[in-house]
């Protein structure tokens, strides 16, 4: 009889000779990886110090959203101008007030050093998540997946610090919720909960955790989203901070034809926004001529999102896999539901960056953790030609990521964004990654059962 142990226990890796990935020495990978983050962090501090903090991306709002938490004003009216107002929920302003006592040049050399580190960490743990849940555990197989993703995701990495943004801190939260989902769900729960009060995107990981009957982690989101919405009242006071979620939360209703001057709430992106690489971005700008409403495109695009449902369902099955009955979260941790889980996390990003009213090309670093679930599958033993398929989706979604040929105010820049093609590539991407991964994991259930 087989003990939990060593249904828990990881497959080793001990080298797939038909596979020139695993020839790769890991001191060279561990060179590679730490020379790409150096030059990320040497290329932008030069880049912040040129003319004189003139290349800030979006830190001069939060810097000033932080002074404007010190001097007790609206951190709602900070921003340089209005296309880079403050949007955010308060924690992050609370958050950048200790910045604000240094100077701004000074303030996002330390911002942008947290944010290369919190990118940093979520490609390294990322990657051994990945690779642990797909039954791989071998000291070189990390810093070999870890390198391929940054480099399969360079371009994402390097224009998130140029921006100066938060996403390297939601992607951080979204891996380590990840990496202790299973042994401490509470400190994945909270790990949701703070980016759900730095962007309201990880609402997307609730219906997951209860599908999936991960019932502590998601209480502990729910409570943990609470706690962290008011904790800023410690320093706002009570009725700025509730005044503050109020106009942030607000803002949202844009998406369903309430304009921000109706409830009183920040002005977020439209649906239709240009900028925008959504599915349902796009299904916006081409429903809009036919006078086609924002509630109207949402349902469209909640049909679309139907369809890879179906699709994705129709995998599962093909591969012999469960999709909906799963045991509890204790026995999850068998064979084959803890590989099953890498691919519905990384399935989560993908909706939640394809079918979001707004998804900034800025956000596709959360693909970080698709291009990690890629990375294990090709790196996994036994896994054959379907290992070409994943390479497939990883390249479809570099290639739509990277806008290729493309010159900005040219044609084939502006088809690029009107009809969202990196939420499409990710979305096939994704698909193919999801084929080949579910394909090595029903092999090595024939292998287990024989």
């Amino acid at each position: 009889m087989t003990s939990d142990a060593q249904i828990r226990a990881p497959i080793e890796y001990p080298g797939d000779s038909t596979n020139p990935l695993s020839l790769v020495p890991p001191w060279l990978c561990k060179l590679l990886l730490l020379g790409i983050f150096a030059y990320f962090a040497i290329y932008h501090i030069h880049h912040e110090r040129k003319d004189h903090g003139g290349h800030l991306g979006d830190f001069h709002t939060f810097y000033q959203a932080g002074q404007f938490v010190v001097l007790h004003r609206d951190i709602y009216t900070a921003g340089p101008n209005s296309s880079q107002m403050y949007v955010y929920p308060p924690l992050t302003a609370v958050l950048c007030a200790p910045l604000s006592h240094l100077s701004i040049l000074t303030a996002a050399h330390v911002w942008l050093i947290v944010n290369v580190l919190a990118l940093l960490i979520s490609v390294l743990l990322g990657a051994r998540a990945m690779l642990l849940r797909m039954g791989i555990q071998n000291a070189a197989a990390p810093w070999i997946a870890a390198l391929l993703v940054a480099l399969l995701s360079e371009n994402e990495l390097r224009a998130v610090l140029t921006m100066l943004e938060t996403d390297p801190i939601m992607l951080l939260m979204f891996t380590l919720a990840l990496w202790y989902l299973d042994e401490k769900p509470v400190v994945s729960g909270l790990a949701l909960a703070f980016a759900f009060n730095i962007k309201y995107l990880p609402i997307v990981a609730l219906p997951l955790l209860l599908v999936r009957r991960r019932w502590t982690a998601a209480i502990t989101m729910i409570l943990g989203s609470i706690f962290f919405a008011l904790a800023p009242a410690l320093v706002l006071g009570w009725h700025e901070d509730l005044r503050c979620l109020r106009v942030s939360m607000g803002g949202l209703l844009r998406w369903v034809g309430i304009s921000p001057e109706a409830s009183g709430s920040i002005k977020v992106h439209d649906i239709g926004d240009s900028l925008s690489v959504s599915v349902t971005s796009m299904l916006g700008r081409v429903l809009r001529p036919h006078e086609v409403t924002n509630s109207q495109v949402m349902v469209v695009a909640a049909g679309v999102g139907a369809l890879c449902l179906a699709v994705v369902q129709s995998i599962y099955r093909f591969r012999k896999l469960p999709m909906w009955r799963w045991p509890t979260a204790r026995m999850q941790s068998q064979f084959p539901f803890r590989s099953l889980l890498a691919m519905e996390w990384a399935g989560m990003i993908t909706i939640a960056l394809a079918f979001s009213p707004d998804t900034n090309t800025r956000h596709l670093v959360l693909a970080v953790l698709v291009n990690a679930l890629g990375a294990a599958v090709v790196l996994k033993s036994g896994v054959g030609s379907y290992r070409l398929v994943a390479w497939a989706g990883m390249i479809v979604i570099l290639l739509g990521f990277i806008m290729p040929f493309g010159v900005k105010g040219s044609a084939i820049h502006q088809f690029y964004f009107y009809y969202s093609i990196p939420g499409w590539s990710l979305l096939i991407g994704y698909l193919l990654i999801l084929w080949s991964a579910l394909a090595a994991i029903a092999r090595n259930g024939r292998s287990k059962s024989n």
